[in-house]
C-alpha cells in the first residue's frame, strides 16, 4: 500500500511541477516554446536547489548568499509579470 501512495504522490508532484513550469513559460513570450520550457525548468530546479542548500548550511551569511545567488540566476531570463497577468494566472485565464 505504501508503494502505491508513493507513486500517487510522485504523480501529483509531477503534475504540480508541470503547472509551475507552464506559468513560467508564459513569462517568456519572446522565446521559442522548447527554449522557454528549458529555461523555466532550469529556473525551478535552481530555486529548489538553492532552498535545499541554504537550509543544509543553516542560518547565516552563507545561507543568505546561496538564496541570493539562486534568486538572481533563476530570475535572470524571466520577466517580472504585470500585476494583471499574475491575477489572470491564478484564475487560470490566458493573457494575450
Amino acid at each position: 500500500m505504501s508503494l502505491d501512495r508513493a507513486r500517487a504522490s510522485g504523480r501529483h508532484l509531477a503534475s504540480k511541477l508541470e503547472k509551475m513550469i507552464d506559468v513560467l513559460v508564459e513569462l517568456l513570450p519572446d522565446e521559442a516554446p522548447q527554449q522557454a520550457r528549458q529555461i523555466a525548468t532550469g529556473a525551478i530546479a535552481t530555486m529548489v536547489g538553492s532552498i535545499v542548500l541554504s537550509r543544509a548550511v543553516g542560518a547565516g551569511k552563507l545561507s543568505d548568499r546561496i538564496l541570493d545567488a539562486g534568486r538572481r540566476t533563476a530570475g535572470g531570463r524571466i520577466r517580472k509579470p504585470r500585476r494583471r497577468a499574475i491575477k489572470a494566472m491564478r484564475c487560470g485565464q490566458i493573457i494575450t
